[in-house]
């Protein structure tokens, strides 16, 4: 399978997170710099990246821009990171060669000549700050040693005489057929934001040491410098390995007791809205909140690519609102697929029974039951009065953007690019995101490849509630660290407000839930569905369902 097909079917994967269309309105056409670089070189701990939760910012496939960071297990430990692949899956022949022919086309327009700026150019540009700086103990003399590359970041590592490193990251969009006004935003918010996170809590991220939105720069690219952290990415060491099972236990423990120790620096960063980490063009110090984009071409990939902004909902019931009316919107188009499907049917072969199910009433039950899942998570999953109900959190909270070193000690947390305040139910006291992929709509095991490749099935669990009882621990001291007691119960959360976007994800959900809710009626949902959308629920049936997925969706005391 070519890299970018392993790229984008592992971004499907790990796609997560709130992103409603409706109400949202196109912004303006272009690129997106958004992404996370990606190490080629075992062990070499580049990484710097972008929160969709995506990475660079805001702008995303489909989720809070939450997973481009996917990508980086599609494309690790590939000689060259093409993102639209190099050809070589491909079969020997002239095929091959005029495939591997196309396939260098795209990634010239893609990428243009970023993937190719000179060493001395690089070199001067490391110069010229670090003397505007004063940051001559830097050392004098340096010298490219590294070219990670991601699906929309090239990195370029420099080490200097006196050994130390620096990373600058080129947005993929960086050249002038491609750059625009929201790339330049993005970046400038991305820069920023990573800083002041940085210096608002303790968390091991890279320090940032300049950055340009313009092209005028010697090396004729916007760029962001900031530091070189050191490290191995955390999916290069979860998996077993085929190391000692008690051995592979006791590391990932370790791992996640620090990364609980580590999330309670987010507790403090709350907001009274949900949207994008941004900075007016007037002050470098001070974020607001405003809104967060996304992309309108799933193919994330397009050169030219049009944006449109999230509502900017102000408390967790209005986003819920948002979504149900983006759900509303997806599930009247399903019943109208389906009734224009049973008249073509007909018409071509009357004599041709049509579905045994009527799909418009199976689509209605299915949306009853997601429309009543979210008002019990909305009554059960409450805050205190007058509190701000957002929170920032890292968009991408997975593996491959944690570093550790040979002691399984994390080093550093990367992947900032796309920071959004979301609700507090998943924000920081949320599990891991690579803990709750048994909660993703299209997850299968086994999984194959990746992270996640040694997983059982009953690992999920047994995880999450190791990581639970780490982030109690880290937070029994201290009463307003209480979002604690959403985490046994956050990869529900996270699957539910990330279920709006399609039919498919709505039943996705529906069925995760009424496996432990009703699990014998699973093997029949969609009779189930069918009968809820004809005739509602039935005497004491919606009270029943209402008062079991309470317990469901109830978090700790």
């Amino acid at each position: 399978m070519p890299i970018r097909n392993r790229a984008i079917r592992a971004i499907r994967k790990t796609r997560s997170l709130l992103r409603p269309r409706s109400d949202s309105t196109p912004t303006q056409t272009g690129p997106s710099h958004m992404d996370e670089p990606i190490s080629t070189e075992s062990g070499s701990g580049c990484r710097d990246n972008p929160f969709n939760l995506q990475q660079i910012t805001h702008g995303c496939a489909s989720m809070p821009p939450t997973s481009y960071t996917a990508a980086v297990e599609a494309h690790h430990g590939t000689e060259s990171m093409n993102v639209v692949g190099d050809g070589s899956d491909t079969p020997p022949g002239p095929t091959a060669e005029t495939e591997a022919d196309r396939d260098e086309v795209k990634e010239r327009k893609y990428w243009g000549p970023i993937r190719n700026i000179s060493e001395s150019k690089l070199v001067e540009l490391v110069k010229h700050v670090a003397a505007s700086k004063s940051m001559n103990d830097l050392g004098s003399e340096w010298r490219v040693i590294q070219k990670p590359r991601g699906a929309f970041n090239q990195s370029y590592i420099l080490e200097s005489d006196s050994k130390q490193r620096l990373n600058v990251r080129v947005p993929a969009c960086g050249f002038p057929s491609r750059w625009n006004e929201i790339d330049a935003k993005l970046l400038r918010d991305t820069a920023l934001g990573m800083e002041w996170i940085r210096r608002k809590t303790n968390l091991p991220m890279p320090e940032l040491v300049s950055f340009d939105t313009s092209m005028e720069n010697a090396i004729d690219a916007p760029y962001i410098l900031m530091s070189y952290i050191n490290g191995r990415p955390l999916n290069e060491t979860w998996p077993a390995n085929g190391d000692d099972p008690t051995e592979v236990h006791e590391r990932r423990l370790k791992v996640l007791k620090q990364l609980s120790q580590f999330v309670v620096s987010f507790s403090s960063l709350r907001f009274d809205r949900f949207g994008a980490l941004s900075f007016p063009i007037d002050n470098d110090n001070d974020p607001i909140i405003d809104k967060a984009l996304r992309l309108e071409d799933t193919n994330i990939f397009t050169v030219n690519r049009t944006f449109f902004g999230l509502p900017v909902d102000c408390s967790l019931a209005e986003l819920i609102a948002t979504r149900k009316g983006c759900a509303k919107k997806v599930c009247e188009e399903r019943i109208k697929y389906h009734k224009e499907r049973a008249v073509a049917k007909s018409l071509r072969n009357s004599d041709v029974s049509l579905e045994s199910k009527d799909m418009p009433k199976v689509v209605a039950g299915y949306h009853s039951l997601w429309k009543m899942m979210q008002d019990v998570f909305l009554a059960v999953a409450c805050l205190r009065t007058n509190e701000p109900e957002f929170a920032l959190m890292q968009s991408d909270f997975n593996p491959q953007n944690m570093l550790v070193d040979e002691n399984h000690k994390i080093v550093g947390l990367i992947d900032f690019d796309c920071t959004e305040a979301i609700p507090r139910q998943i924000a920081w006291c949320s599990a891991p995101h690579w803990l709750a992929a048994d909660w993703n709509d299209d997850f299968m095991w086994p999984v194959e490849g990746g992270a996640l490749q040694d997983m059982m099935p009953g690992d999920f669990a047994r995880y999450r509630a190791e990581y639970c009882r780490f982030l109690r621990e880290a937070c029994a001291s201290d009463e307003a660290l209480s979002d604690h007691r959403f985490s046994s119960k956050s990869h529900i959360y996270r699957a539910l407000l990330a279920s709006h976007e399609t039919f498919d994800k709505i039943k996705s959900f529906v069925s995760n839930v009424m496996v432990e809710v009703l699990p014998r009626n699973v093997k029949s949902l969609d009779y189930y569905a069918e009968r809820i959308g004809k005739k509602g629920f039935l005497d004491g049936e919606e009270v029943w369902l209402k008062q079991h997925l309470e317990e469901l969706f109830r978090p700790d005391s």
